[in-house]
């Protein structure tokens, strides 16, 4: 089950507050509050983690729309680490990859993947997921860190 702490953090950059997702100690994203006030989760994926590579989408959680529902989140995005890690610092992230939370619930794929029976390498249970189409998410890899922000402030759907 996912958890994230009660409090936002603020980022060392003054940039945003963040809350860590994380379940049995694996940290899966972070739901993040900018200073213009937008409500962003990014899922943090390391690019060998990409479902693109068979099925040209990304994998995102089914449990995890609970969370946006009750957090009010704007932006849902994935935020691919240039190392092998799941740090999601920004100078750590190779691509972001954004879209409204609106559009997600439009543009995911109808069926669901099914990893309840996978068991990853530290023991960890695999989830349902739906699948989400890159094409229909914005690609933010180009921009600066102040390129971005504006960009959340007017992102048209």
């Amino acid at each position: 089950m996912y958890k994230t702490s009660s409090e936002y953090k603020l980022h060392k950059s003054g940039a945003y507050k963040f809350k860590r997702l994380t379940s049995g100690g694996a940290f899966f994203g972070e739901f993040r509050i900018y200073a213009s006030g937008a409500k962003v989760y990014f899922a943090a994926r390391l690019p060998s983690e990409q479902v693109m590579i068979k099925q040209g989408a990304w994998a995102l959680d089914v449990a995890l729309d609970g969370w946006l529902k009750m957090l009010g989140v704007e932006f849902i995005g994935v935020a691919v680490s240039k190392r092998p890690s799941r740090n999601i610092e920004p100078h750590n992230v190779g691509i972001y990859y954004l879209m409204r939370t609106d559009d997600y619930y439009r543009y995911r794929r109808k069926e669901r993947w099914n990893f309840s029976g996978h068991t990853g390498a530290k023991g960890k249970r695999g989830s349902s997921q739906y699948l989400i189409d890159p094409m229909f998410m914005r690609e933010l890899n180009v921009l600066t860190e102040k390129e971005r922000l504006a960009w959340l402030l007017g992102v048209p759907t």
